[in-house]
């Protein structure tokens, strides 16, 4: 099982074809190292950060040959044994919603230059004509893994930027933290407190593109690092997390 926190997405939009991009040619070259293991990918917190450079086939190769590369010389090295039970926590967070915005906001938008910002009205729009029902929240899983006293894996839905990693990681310093997002669930980006006031695409302008109405709360961040915090604390009472 290996990982890297950064977008899958080297190829460009033009390439049509069925390929894994930097991570499947990683796959294949450990699987390649390693004759007879099958190579698994689990992405990490790195909704906001994308392959640099990034355009062609043969870069897709040359990152994912890279990353292989790398794994190989950590497994060269030698690793961290892990010893005792796994312990499982779960928890599935409601992360609320902003408000939609006004009809005259929606109104206009339908006039603007911006292509998604118009279909996105219309979309709103028509909801709120029809009397549809439109979600004020979205359902987050939340799942940590205590492997020993070695390993702490948190495994967030979505697309989480790489803020959580870094904050998790100094939260709870001791075993090796992997923080690995689009577990249980993918519905769009989680950002922090931080990339949502900064704006941009993975700070709210990535919902022009989805289902959901309106961007995350800006209460979302403090709400999911107190869930890891609570789930953390049951895996490390043996009484209180669920040992495989």
């Amino acid at each position: 099982l290996v990982g890297y926190a950064c977008h899958n997405l080297t190829l460009p939009p033009a390439f049509c074809a069925y390929h894994g991009d930097y991570a499947g040619v990683a796959q294949r070259g450990v699987e390649e190292n390693f004759p007879g293991a099958t190579a698994l990918f689990l992405a990490g917190a790195g909704a906001d950060q994308d392959p640099s450079p990034r355009g062609t086939l043969e870069l897709a190769r040359s990152h994912g040959q890279t990353l292989a590369d790398e794994i190989q010389k950590g497994w060269s090295r030698g690793g961290r044994a892990v010893s005792g039970p796994l312990r499982v926590a779960f928890e599935e967070l409601a992360l609320d919603l902003l408000p939609l915005p006004a009809t005259e906001t929606l109104q206009a938008d339908l006039r603007s230059d911006d292509p998604p910002r118009r279909r996105k009205a219309g979309y709103l729009l028509a909801a709120l004509a029809e009397k549809r029902p439109l979600p004020t929240s979205q359902s987050l899983p939340v799942q940590v893994l205590r492997m020993g006293d070695e390993l702490l894996l948190i495994a967030l839905g979505g697309e989480p930027v790489a803020g959580y990693a870094q904050r998790f990681k100094g939260d709870f310093a001791g075993p090796v933290v992997w923080v690995a997002g689009y577990c249980n669930d993918m519905f769009g980006y989680l950002p922090t407190r931080r990339v949502q006031q900064e704006g941009g695409y993975e700070g709210g302008r990535a919902t022009l593109w989805s289902a959901l109405p309106a961007p995350l709360a800006e209460t979302a961040e403090a709400r999911v690092v107190d869930a890891v915090h609570r789930l953390v604390r049951r895996v490390r009472d043996p009484a209180g997390g669920s040992p495989r």
